[in-house]
């Protein structure tokens, strides 16, 4: 049941050669499988990313829209209570796109929505676009931009970049890194370069990978029907870092007066009167060591430092500031927080009178998660402010406010108690907002339908799929960052898995209680440098494999307390255990596409068959549960079966780039169901087969491909569930459509 994949995520792979030509072959797939109806949704999490920025509608109550670095953007119906995923319809091919480097919003219709994707700016990163919808994200039409945007670079919590003419929803202007600033005149269907900008396309110094920070109309300087005539643009770059056009974009020129020793990234406008921005000295979300919130009446010209807590004075340490939001209904109230302000925490302050006074909000601040158990980090209380890039206040309600974090979204609806100077209540409000990058995932025959290793938060153990586990992610030891799992697959109460770490602890360890408590190892094995890689456990559990990232495979037969080398394998070797005989394990080897079997516990190991491939940088193997000898080989371009632990192996020709995983068996069949994410006939998608890869169906839809996938498993207990570990929606599972019981945790 366990596989293990390597890969080099969103890159391009080598291309992989072929078993020679007499090898006989499964059915070729020379078409796309017929379709089965499945339903989708998410293992419940809640959150775990960076939510990089927030958008209200100022037309529509309730209608607030979030972007996240890696998970696409979401549309919230109720003020910030629920949350709908809007890029699922993005695959591997088109991962890119769930970087979402900015939102714009129409201020006169509410149902127009253009959103601005691209992950990367750097060689590897792939095309960019601004997408255009009129139905609140339910269907979009494309624009392509001719440069890369980063929606998971620095700086993605600046903006916002892309912004709507309040005045004229026809223009549009984009903010971009490298490529200067761009117009739309018909509504995001075409762009073209402002020549007129007077600033180089490609910045250099601490902002370069920023450009520009954001775009933003004066709304007061227009009337309906016609172009705004004043707009600002912030440029991340110390001495001229503010610039204005007063003539709709023809021209423009640095503000006078403005501040030089830092750069603005966010700013609100108080209707008829002042403009705030927020600043800093870095692009964030880490790296900045001072910033400021500054005033500025347009009128006479006069700038005011309003700076509600100074960075680096009077004993007060190294941060910046990145968010600011305005009260529409009551426009001297803005709210303000900090950025990269580690140790303490971020802050947030309030003012009531257009920032003469400001009132720290932490001592009047009650957090509160108690059905995301994991945001307490194993501590008392909760509360988050960590890498905080924005905040709002709702323009229909003056008492609900919404603040980003690289954990997810904080919020409040009776924020104005403390102007009275009464507590304020916050709550963790990410119900549907899921995006975390689950690495590794495993479903046991027997306790936990679902056990994860998660980047940045860990990794949970699910008993019930519609709820944030109970005790939150795994300690003892505790990692931010699981990467290895495997299972014993005659004793499925025995777990384990490894991760990343600083090297202050063991970064990997044991669970004989189905990963409800865990063991650190004693050491680590003598090539580990980083922790990480992978990790397999014999099938009576007696054995444990891991190989750590950059280091050779060792074995241990004591938990870790000692380790011997697994002879004849090397660095970039795939390691797993045969699901029925505890002595056999299988390695592939990247290098030179060939598998190898040991008989003797993993110690020694010895070549079988030919070579599956010619040198590449893409491979899978998985282990078929109940069945001894029958693994399956994935590269770049074949899949292979082997049911004689790898001493021949057949084809599976028209499927490649694939991730295979199994689970409970059809009703009437005896061997388990094979689970496929890949691309079969030249179309990407999840697959499943019944009759050992003699034919397949298809049970995604272009609907529901979640961007790029880590990891495909189905449930040994649940006939037709899957499960999809993503690289930014978390963990997908899906069941038939129709089939009893429900999307639940059975």
């Amino acid at each position: 049941m366990r596989s293990i994949t390597i890969g080099i995520g969103l890159l391009l792979m080598l291309a992989c050669g072929n078993l020679p030509a007499q090898t006989p072959k499964l059915p070729e797939i020379t078409s796309v499988p017929p379709s089965q109806p499945y339903r989708w949704d998410n293992v419940v999490i809640r959150a775990g990313g960076f939510v990089s920025g927030l958008e209200f509608s100022p037309k529509v109550k309730g209608l607030v829209y979030a972007r996240t670095d890696v998970g696409g953007a979401y549309r919230s119906e109720d003020a910030g209570g629920h949350w709908t995923p809007l890029n699922d319809r993005f695959g591997r091919d088109d991962v890119t796109y769930l970087g979402i480097e900015g939102i714009g919003l129409d201020p006169e219709d509410g149902n127009k929505l253009y959103l601005a994707e691209g992950m990367y700016t750097g060689d590897w990163g792939g095309p960019s676009a601004i997408f255009r919808s009129n139905d609140r994200g339910r269907t979009f039409e494309k624009a392509a931009m001719p440069f890369k945007m980063g929606g998971n670079d620095d700086g993605r919590g600046v903006g916002p970049r892309l912004s709507v003419d309040p005045n004229l929803g026809s223009v549009l202007y984009f903010g971009s890194r490298k490529a200067g600033l761009w117009k739309s005149d018909d509504g995001a269907v075409t762009w073209k370069h402002v020549d007129s900008f007077p600033v180089p396309d490609r910045l250099t110094g601490v902002g370069a990978l920023a450009g520009i920070t954001f775009v933003v109309f004066d709304a007061g300087t227009g009337t309906k029907g016609g172009a705004t005539k004043t707009i600002y643009a912030g440029v991340a770059q110390t001495g001229n870092g503010l610039y204005r056009s007063q003539d709709a974009g023809k021209t423009w020129e640095p503000v006078p007066g403005a501040p030089k020793e830092m750069f603005p990234n966010h700013v609100v406008f108080q209707p008829g009167g002042a403009i705030y921005f927020s600043y800093a000295d870095n692009i964030g979300p880490n790296g900045i060591k001072n910033g400021a919130i500054w005033k500025y009446t347009s009128a006479d010209g006069k700038w005011k430092d309003i700076t509600p807590l100074k960075p680096n004075s009077q004993g007060v340490g190294s941060f910046g500031y990145a968010s600011l939001g305005i009260d529409a209904e009551h426009p001297q109230t803005l709210m303000a927080g900090t950025i990269d302000r580690w140790g303490p925490g971020d802050k947030i302050f309030r003012t009531t009178d257009g920032g003469k006074t400001w009132k720290d909000m932490e001592p009047l601040s009650v957090y509160a998660a108690p059905e995301t158990p994991w945001t307490y980090w194993h501590r008392p209380t909760t509360g988050g402010h960590g890498w905080m890039s924005d905040i709002l206040i709702d323009p229909f309600d003056s008492g609900r406010v919404l603040y980003t974090t690289g954990e997810g979204i904080w919020g409040s609806t009776d924020v104005t108690a403390a102007d009275a100077g009464k507590k304020t209540h916050w709550s963790f409000p990410d119900v549907g907002l899921e995006e975390t990058v689950p690495l590794a995932i495993i479903s046991p025959p027997e306790g936990a339908h679902l056990i994860s290793a998660v980047g940045d938060i860990g990794g949970f153990r699910h008993e019930d799929l519609t709820r944030s586990p109970k005790d939150g992610f795994f300690t003892n030891p505790q990692m931010n960052t699981n990467r290895g799992l495997d299972f014993a697959a005659l004793v499925p109460a025995i777990v384990v898995r490894v991760g990343d770490g600083d090297g202050k602890v063991v970064r990997g360890g044991y669970s004989l209680d189905n990963g409800v408590t865990w063991t650190p190892f004693g050491n680590e094995p003598p090539s580990s440098q980083h922790g990480g890689g992978s990790v397999a456990i014999s099938a009576d559990g007696k054995i444990v494999v891991w190989s750590p990232d950059k280091g050779r495979p060792y074995l241990t037969m004591d938990w870790g307390k000692s380790w011997l080398p697994c002879r004849d394998l090397t660095e970039k070797m795939l390691v797993v255990s045969d699901r029925v005989n505890a002595a056999k394990f299988y390695s592939y080897n990247t290098e030179t596409g060939q598998l190898l079997k040991s008989l003797d516990g993993a110690q020694n190991f010895t070549p079988r068959a030919e070579p599956v491939s010619t040198k590449g940088d893409y491979a899978a193997i998985a282990a078929t549960r109940g069945i001894e000898g029958d693994i399956w080989v994935a590269t770049r371009e074949k899949v292979y079966h082997s049911t004689d632990s790898g001493a021949t192996f057949v084809q599976l020709e028209g499927m490649k780039k694939a991730h295979i995983g199994f689970g409970m068996a059809a009703p009437g069949k005896k061997t388990p169901a094979i689970y496929i994410n890949g691309t079969a006939a030249g179309t990407e998608g999840t697959f499943r087969s019944d009759d050992g890869g003699a034919s397949w169906v298809r049970i995604d839809d272009p609907e529901h491909q979640f961007g790029w996938q880590n990891e495909v498993i189905g449930d040994p207990r649940v006939y037709g569930r899957v499960y999809l570990a993503t690289g930014g929606r978390g963990i997908v599972y899906g069941e038939p459509a129709g089939s009893a019981g429900g999307m639940a945790g059975r």
